[in-house]
């Protein structure tokens, strides 16, 4: 449906076609003209116009009283309103007018005052028949549907939702928009995280602008149940006459978040867990290959040792991750990082980068807590930050520094600085977008950025976490800043 009511004037005269539309486009309204009977019929069909102004003397054999006619025996037209725009105004005219489904008369002359008044009446009464008629139609359509539909108005409260729709925003099965007045973004403010946060800022215009941004609203895992994630789209509809009304829709992607993530963390643990035993097993193989008969006993049995270690070491790794890829949620129910553990960490992590430091701060008072992820899901996060830091870094020797402080006594803020380069403003914002279904292998890395962080975003939305990047003000460098709820029981 267009915004501006659509007009079909018809009319054989030129002269009363370009008063009307004189008259009338300066309303709002578009002017459409025909010049006889038979192009009036075949532009209905095609515009399907909201009123039509008919002439009743026209020539060609087709007067308005046949068009009328055939206009109502259309099914698609039958309910357009005719107004006859005549000359006639006699008693028979109008009865022969009335008969052939004509609405309403005007006689010429006409005066445009009345004229603009009784068509703005007509078709504002015609519009909203429509439109209620339209969301009849949609609400039969989307009643039972799968994903969760809302009907909001232009001040964003809830005017229809289907049975979906309830469920997800914890309403009554009764519940109707007429018994309680309720904000939209509200309501899902109080049951989800709205993410990326930034994106929802400018609610409701950004309905209106199909920016293509993905938004998510996440319940976070809690003891008792896995996360929950709703992608959320809306659309705003085209009303006219000042009207506004936006729909949305919330599809339950959890299983496709689920999948995109253990796909990603399996890719990250082949990467991040496998090569390095893998290299050293190679490297010794090929020294004992080539030099055997050259080198020490010693030198021998140490790259002996050496290769049987890192198999070991190897064999551990492949069962751990069989053990992960049999697992069925993302990030374990009840399992917790105690920080004390974390500088171990770096230093492992520091090792496997082959990076000559990773200098850290931990507030006074931490040491005896606990976030909601587990050690491994820390450790992989940890070590994308930080390889992306070594890989995008000039020299691929950055200095990092990661500190760790507690705002209040639910989370901690863990903050991952490096010296690299600053980030252009697109990087910014794409570093973080979960392009679940645009990424061909999986790789979390964004096209043009390279900035393999997706990953890592979500599995802290996962948990009802929280994360920012931003450049250095006093450096070249960004800082990723992730906030994670502590565990409290």
């Amino acid at each position: 449906m267009n915004d501006k009511p659509t007009i079909l004037v018809v009319d054989d005269h030129p002269a009363v076609r370009m008063i009307i539309t004189r008259v009338l486009s300066p309303q709002g309204y578009e002017i459409i003209t025909a010049t006889n009977g038979h192009e009036a019929l075949v532009l209905a069909n095609e515009i399907k116009p909201d009123l039509i102004l008919l002439d009743v003397m026209m020539p060609d054999g087709l007067n308005g009283f046949e068009v009328c006619r055939r206009l109502r025996q259309n099914p698609i037209l039958h309910d357009v309103p005719i107004v006859m725009v005549t000359a006639l105004d006699d008693r028979a005219s109008r009865l022969e007018g009335i008969e052939s489904g004509a609405d309403d008369f005007i006689i010429k002359p006409f005066d445009p005052v009345e004229l603009r008044a009784r068509v703005a009446n007509i078709t504002r009464l015609n519009r909203y028949r429509r439109l209620l008629a339209e969301r009849l139609k949609f609400e039969w359509v989307v009643e039972d549907a799968n994903e969760g539909y809302a009907v909001l108005d232009a001040q964003g409260s809830i005017v229809h939702v289907n049975n979906r729709a309830r469920i997800y925003l914890n309403l009554p099965p009764k519940w109707e928009a007429h018994t309680q007045r309720l904000s939209f973004i509200e309501r899902i403010g109080q049951l989800y995280n709205l993410e990326p946060e930034e994106s929802w800022q400018d609610w409701p215009q950004f309905l209106g602008k199909q920016d293509g941004a993905m938004r998510y609203m996440i319940r976070p895992e809690t003891a008792n149940a896995a996360a929950f994630w709703l992608q959320f789209t809306g659309l705003k509809l085209p009303m006219g006459e000042g009207d506004q009304l936006y729909v949305v829709r919330l599809n339950d992607v959890t299983q496709q978040m689920t999948v995109k993530h253990d796909v990603w963390q399996l890719h990250s643990m082949i990467f991040h867990k496998l090569r390095t035993p893998f290299t050293s097993i190679m490297m010794s193989l090929e020294m004992l290959e080539q030099h055997a008969a050259d080198l020490p006993p010693e030198e021998t049995r140490l790259l002996q040792h050496t290769a049987a270690i890192q198999a070991r070491r190897l064999n551990e790794f492949i069962d751990s991750m069989l053990k992960y890829v049999n697992s069925t949620a993302l990030v374990p129910l009840n399992d917790s990082f105690h920080i004390h553990v974390l500088p171990d960490l770096l230093e492992q992590l520091r090792e496997e980068l082959a990076l000559e430091i990773i200098n850290y701060e931990l507030e006074p008072g931490l040491m005896f807590d606990s976030v909601m992820l587990s050690e491994e899901s820390i450790n992989m996060m940890l070590w994308e930050i930080i390889r992306n830091a070594k890989q995008f870094h000039p020299r691929n020797q950055p200095q990092v520094e990661v500190q760790v402080h507690k705002p209040n006594d639910t989370e901690i803020i863990v903050r991952i600085i490096d010296d690299g380069v600053h980030l252009s403003p697109d990087q910014l914002i794409a570093v973080w977008q979960p392009y679940y279904q645009g990424e061909k292998d999986f790789t979390g890395e964004v096209p043009g950025a390279g900035l393999g962080l997706t990953a890592v975003a979500l599995m802290a939305w996962q948990v009802g976490g929280k994360y920012r990047i931003y450049n250095r003000p006093d450096h070249d460098g960004v800082v990723v800043e992730l906030t994670l709820p502590l565990r409290t029981d």
